[in-house]
């Protein structure tokens, strides 16, 4: 879980956490804080090779622009024109890759879906 240093970013986490049974170790990170694109990407690449699931936990327009540059074939149609209609706070875009994280590029992942938790909508 790679998450901004900002107080609104750790309580979002937190309250995903709790609520969904998600866990796992938590690195707050300086360099997502109203980071643009190009430096998320370089955060992401950075995970642990090891890592199976990596969670972003950041601020727009860096997060959305992040989950649109990353998509690409394959991904889900419905979820990447929710993507484009916006991304409102409370919003998550799940993304698959195959590979490692450090070779991670853009249109190198499949958006799978996109959530936001407080009106129930879901691509």
């Amino acid at each position: 879980m790679l998450c901004s240093t900002a107080l609104r970013t750790r309580e979002t986490w937190a309250a995903v956490s709790e609520t969904s049974g998600f866990g796992g170790l938590v690195e707050h990170e300086r360099r997502i804080y109203n980071a643009p694109v190009e430096q998320l990407l370089q955060v992401v690449q950075g995970a642990d090779e090891d890592a199976r699931v990596v969670a972003l936990v950041g601020h727009s327009p860096g997060v959305p622009g992040l989950a649109a540059t990353l998509a690409g074939e394959g991904s889900d149609a419905d979820a990447v024109r929710t993507l484009e209609e916006g991304y409102p706070t409370c919003t998550i875009a799940v993304l698959e890759i195959s590979g490692d994280w450090a070779d991670l590029a853009p249109g190198s992942a499949r958006l799978l879906a996109v959530h936001t938790a407080r009106d129930g909508a879901e691509a």
